[in-house]
């Protein structure tokens, strides 16, 4: 076996774990990037792949993903608290290392099978953390007798239920895309396994309490059967399903109503009838103050922003000034990642930032990839309520799977005459 043989099994295999430890544990994906990283130095012959990377426009748009990281790092320039500069850019760096990775890669280390197996492992990986989860928290059941352990942060032990929503809704975009891709070619006991999932993520979902989690679930269904009908022809099974989607969230709200007050609340603190409160923890009401604050700061430094390392001390700051305890006591950040982009870079960051959500969405629109839209969709709404691109889990998952699905994407991915119904 060749050395570069062996850099590609090797690549492979350190992908396939990849994909299976980000919905699992932070540190072990950590690891699994450096190992990958560690690969791609010792392939070598950069000069060949360097001017592979440049002389093709597929690969040119993905280094292209990696200017967000370049911007982040000129805004170090201008910043006071190195420290936290220097910190900010570690977490961001896979936002650099993999748009480097996949635009010097082999287009062949990854064919139809292999991405069917990868996708499989990231919906394993899924699968166990939820297990994992629904065991720790029916042991705190016993000792607390509370069905609250099956909510929220109670549920999700291990990282944010905004985080781990995301995960779930982005398995069941790949579920639904394997279920249309591959029905006929799929074994009986894959498929039904799948086609279990489905509802399965959904309760978990739900059980999250996550805002963002249920509205991105609910934009995935409604996408995804429209799809089925415009581009498949599957009017009977995908009109079907589509009308099901309104009683399955009404069942959801009956069985689950702690989860859906959350967002009876917001709607609340959004249209005004609750009044915001500085010293309340509500997740609602501290993103409304949160955001009021990083308006102001923005209006002081709208061209460069603040700087990539002053952009949390400013934001206590601000949240001093406008005597938000609550805020000022956790260390908030903007909990938008526009916001956050724009308070540390200014509009030309933020510019960057949406053109890197806006193109690729609209190369998935023309090239029918359902998958790639999904995942970007999954993205902007989660944007919206979350700082994502400031935590390790957030981070990965974007920069990760962004470069991926790019790497692997298909021309007219919908539009295939497979039929949905079974075998004859």
């Amino acid at each position: 076996m060749t050395r570069s043989e062996i850099n590609q099994r090797l690549y492979y295999y350190l992908f396939l774990a990849l994909a299976f430890a980000i919905p699992l544990y932070d540190r072990l994906v950590v690891l699994i990037i450096s190992l990958l990283f560690l690969n791609w130095l010792a392939e070598g012959r950069f000069r060949v792949r360097f001017r592979r990377a440049f002389s093709e426009r597929k690969r040119l748009w993905m280094l292209s993903f990696s200017a967000l990281y370049l911007v982040y790092c000129a805004g170090l320039a201008y910043s006071h608290n190195l420290a936290y500069g220097l910190f900010d850019l570690e977490v961001k760096l896979s936002l650099l290392v993999f748009p480097l990775i996949f635009s010097t890669l082999d287009y062949s280390l990854f064919n139809e099978k292999r991405i069917t197996t990868f996708f499989h492992s990231y919906l394993l990986g899924c699968v166990v953390i939820t297990l994992i989860l629904l065991i720790h928290a029916l042991q705190n059941y016993f000792q607390s007798n509370s069905m609250v352990e099956f909510y929220y942060d109670k549920l999700s032990a291990y990282q944010h239920p905004s985080y781990f929503s995301m995960n779930l809704n982005f398995g069941i975009a790949l579920i639904i895309i394997l279920l249309i891709r591959h029905w006929n070619e799929m074994p009986n006991w894959i498929r039904t396994f799948l086609i279990c999932l489905i509802p399965y993520f959904f309760i978990i979902i739900i059980l999250l309490s996550s805002k963002a989690g249920i509205i991105s679930l609910l934009m995935i269904l409604i996408i995804s059967l429209s799809s089925l009908i415009i581009y498949k022809k599957e009017y009977m099974i995908g009109l079907l399903f589509f009308f099901m989607i309104p009683f399955s969230f009404l069942g959801a709200y009956y069985m689950f109503p702690t989860s859906f007050y959350r967002l009876a609340v917001a709607k609340d603190y959004v249209s005004g009838n609750i009044p915001l409160d500085v010293t309340s923890d509500d997740g609602t009401n501290e993103r409304i103050l949160v955001w009021r604050s990083s308006v102001e700061i923005f209006k002081e430094h709208p061209v460069f922003g603040v700087g990539t390392g002053d952009v949390k001390d400013l934001l206590m700051k601000k949240y001093e000034e406008n005597h938000i305890t609550a805020a000022v006591n956790k260390r908030l950040n903007a909990h938008n990642q526009y916001f956050q982009t724009l308070l540390s870079l200014g509009l030309l960051g933020l510019l960057i930032l949406v053109f890197l959500l806006l193109f690729p969405m609209i190369d998935a629109v023309m090239r029918k990839d359902l998958l790639y839209f999904l995942f970007l969709m999954i993205v902007v709404v989660n944007f919206t309520g979350e700082s994502m691109l400031e935590r390790q889990a957030g981070v990965v998952f974007y920069s990760f799977f962004n470069a991926f699905l790019f790497f692997v994407r298909q021309d007219n991915a919908l539009s295939s005459r497979k039929s949905l119904s079974p075998k004859n």
